[in-house]
């Protein structure tokens, strides 16, 4: 009984001694408790390895917490104070509350051994078996194709110009990162890029719309020739090894220049289609009277306005001003910068082109289609909030406290924001009018 004592006892001051000022201190105390074996101290080794300072007594109370495996798999889980619990009475208790007659370090290793025998035999179950089962059979599951839904030709010129955007914007926001490097400073990994995926046509809509299909074509080429030239800044951003350097950027530079270069003439052919009017069906022509006693009076239809064009048109608008390099979505970044860090490189940029405001239709126009009327209202609206916010910008840059009116700033940003909302949410009501 004396010598347990002893060991209690020397627990109790290793324990202690884990908050000692001293790290060398700290750390052979660690180090003899993942020895000792005793669950007492297991509460003070979990602390020392979530909190001690120095890292070499945080990972001998790892080590030493590895003796009690079951609570090393807790640490990081949210059953922690659970397993930690568990743990202990366990190892303190036994059977009906009998204090454990084996070393607790002796019960440890048995549970690692049959820890190890439990994953070897569901390794057997869930690979080795089904291995078995499959020698000699040479059906091999046939992959789902990705259906490709037909669409209208209206749906499809949408896709194609949101696509072609996301791509030049991408292209010139990956240039100015190769540019950066040429001029001796380091590429930014924290910029913006889209998500994007090669555009498909269904059989259907490519034989009914070839010359759409075409503009497919060619702009999934461009993304392909994107990607081979993003590779060199994927690398470098997921490896953060050696700054990118001339060398580098020159092969994917002079790809990305002749991207840029291609992509206007892309943009004529899109909006050419996107402005030729579709076919439409002759009206039938009306019975003749032979025999009329009172000739039918003569009424001169008015011409029919198309919102098609002013729409795509409007949709262009929206895309370049909100886009991440567009006027408002730069705007936005610039402001959360100072909001984050009381200071932005915007202050210094360029300011980006704000388009002018869409005319307004003429009186007639109007009556015929109010919902187009003011989608173009609403747009304008929001063109007015993005000029408004670059003036508040650049007054505040050069107050030097930008800082201070980041609030007002970004109540701008929203609002050009919503007006382009609004007048998102009338397209199809213009549509079904015009």
């Amino acid at each position: 009984m004396a010598d347990l004592a002893t060991f209690e006892a020397e627990v109790r001051n290793k324990i202690k001694e884990l908050s000692s000022k001293n790290a060398t201190t700290r750390l052979k105390a660690a180090q003899w408790l993942g020895e000792a074996g005793d669950p007492v101290a297991i509460t003070g080794l979990v602390q020392a390895y979530k909190n001690d300072s120095e890292s070499r007594v945080r990972d001998a109370a790892k080590y030493s917490l590895g003796m009690f495996r079951a609570l090393e798999d807790a640490l990081d889980s949210d059953k922690e104070e659970q397993a930690l619990a568990l743990l202990q009475r366990v190892a303190l208790e036994g059977k009906r509350g009998r204090r454990v007659p084996i070393p607790t370090r002796t019960l440890v290793k048995f549970e690692i051994v049959l820890l190890l025998i439990m994953v070897i035999l569901l390794a057997v179950n869930f690979v080795v078996l089904p291995l078995i089962k499959n020698i000699g059979t040479t059906t091999e599951p046939v992959p789902t194709a990705v259906a490709v839904n037909d669409k209208d030709r209206t749906t499809l010129l949408a896709e194609l110009r949101s696509q072609y955007t996301k791509i030049r914007d991408d292209a010139n926001t990956l240039l100015a990162q190769y540019q950066n490097v040429l001029g001796g400073n380091e590429a930014s990994c924290q910029v913006f890029f889209n998500i994007l995926s090669p555009m498909a046509l269904s059989a259907r809509n490519s034989a009914e719309f070839p010359e759409i299909n075409g503009l497919v074509q060619q702009l999934n080429t461009t993304l392909d020739d994107f990607s081979a030239a993003k590779q060199t800044y994927d690398t470098y951003c997921n490896t953060r090894s050696n700054p990118l350097t001339v060398n580098d950027v020159t092969g994917p530079l002079a790809t990305l220049t002749e991207i840029v270069t291609r992509l206007p003439e892309f943009d004529t052919a899109l909006t050419a289609l996107e402005t030729e009017p579709t076919a439409t069906i002759p009206p039938t022509a009306a019975p003749t009277v032979e025999a009329a006693e009172t000739p039918t009076p003569e009424f001169t239809a008015l011409p029919t306005l198309n919102a098609r064009p002013h729409l795509q048109a409007l949709q262009r608008i929206i895309d370049d001003v909100t886009a991440p390099t567009g006027a408002n979505g730069l705007l936005e970044t610039y402001w959360n910068d100072v909001r984050n860090t009381g200071q932005t490189a915007g202050c210094s940029a360029i300011q980006p082109a704000i388009p002018s405001d869409y005319p307004p239709l003429g009186p007639t126009d109007a009556e015929q289609n109010p919902a187009l009327s003011q989608a173009i209202s609403a747009v304008n609206l929001g063109l007015a909030d993005v000029r408004t916010g670059w003036t508040h910008f650049m007054q505040a840059c050069n107050s030097g406290s930008p800082q201070f009116s980041v609030n007002t700033g970004l109540q701008t940003t929203q609002s050009a924001q919503d007006n382009f909302n609004a007048a998102l949410a009338l397209f199809e009501a213009a549509m079904q009018e015009g």
